[in-house]
């Protein structure tokens, strides 16, 4: 589309050409078999056309039998323009269902973050840095029941808010694969700018402090 583009990446991690039978001896080994992409949106892209274009990308490559798995990540290096990678692999990755557990967090509410119509944004359980968090649909596995509007406005709030707490902090933004898919923001936080936050010295931060002061 005009606001949205899909191009090969300039330096593929992985390649369309190939056999991904695993290669006999000792050590599994594969070729670099897949898809690597590049896709760009108008400034920093956090809109529906870019999930649109991700996933009729995803569905294309998925005619190619040898593909299974798919990634979508954001990189946003210091003064480059703000893109999307798609990657395909020749193996599934692992299921990680979280929908039960997501029914879980919506009854107690101890980590919820933000909501929408059809999305919430919980504070990861198990966090890989303080104040991780996860967009995902309310209901049922799949994907955002109410379109695809309900992520990039979750993500804005939840962006905001964290910039309140933490202010201009670098974000990593990914797409997890699993039921229901889920998009994760994990902020590259320094333990001085989780101590500024609570005003008390910390080593580790809970995902129920997080959910709070977020909210807060």
């Amino acid at each position: 589309t005009g606001r949205v583009r899909s191009v090969p990446h300039p330096v593929p991690l992985l390649g369309i050409e190939g056999d991904p039978t695993p290669a006999p001896g000792p050590a599994v080994r594969r070729a670099a078999v897949g898809a690597h992409e590049l896709i760009f949106g108008e400034h920093d892209g956090l809109d529906a056309p870019l999930l649109a274009m991700a996933r009729a990308r995803v569905s294309d490559l998925q005619r190619d039998r040898r593909l299974r798995g798919f990634g979508l990540c954001r990189v946003a290096a210091q003064a480059s323009h703000v893109t999307w990678q798609l990657m395909a692999f020749p193996h599934d990755f692992a299921p990680t269902a979280c929908a039960a557990w997501r029914d879980m967090e919506l009854r107690e509410r101890a980590r919820v973050v933000a909501e929408s119509p059809g999305g919430v944004a919980l504070a990861a359980w198990a966090p890989l840095a303080p104040f991780e968090t996860w967009i995902l649909s309310r209901e049922g596995v799949g994907g955002f029941a109410t379109g695809d509007d309900d992520v990039p406005l979750l993500l804005r709030e939840v962006l905001g808010r964290l910039e309140r707490v933490l202010g201009a902090t670098t974000l990593d933004l990914s797409v997890a694969d699993g039921e229901p898919w889920r998009l994760v923001i994990r902020p590259r936080v320094r333990q001085e700018a989780a101590a500024a936050a609570l005003g008390v010295a910390v080593v580790g931060l809970f995902p129920e402090v997080a959910a709070k002061l977020l909210r807060d």
